[in-house]
């Protein structure tokens, strides 16, 4: 898809889809970072990117911590995606 932020290729049982989560920086700033094999929750979803299927995270878990990426509209939480409604 080419596009620039922080993905993840999660493995579940049925598939291992990559996962767009957001800006990097956004990411970084909230202290948020992941490792190989880390276990995560996220909360997805399918979108047409170029007519091809993506899948977007709305919001991400990691032991304790929880991470809102997009409303549920769909608008990133970082600041200057919330010029965008």
């Amino acid at each position: 898809m080419g596009w620039a932020g922080t993905h993840l290729t999660v493995k579940t049982d049925e598939e291992t889809p990559d996962v767009h989560l957001g800006a990097s920086g956004f990411l970084a700033r909230q202290k948020f970072e992941f490792a190989t094999r880390d276990k995560v929750e996220i909360t997805r979803s399918k979108v047409k990117v170029q007519g091809a299927d993506a899948l977007l995270a709305r919001g991400v878990k990691k032991a304790d911590k929880t991470l809102t990426l997009r409303d549920a509209r769909g608008i990133p939480e970082r600041p200057r995606g919330r010029q965008w409604k």
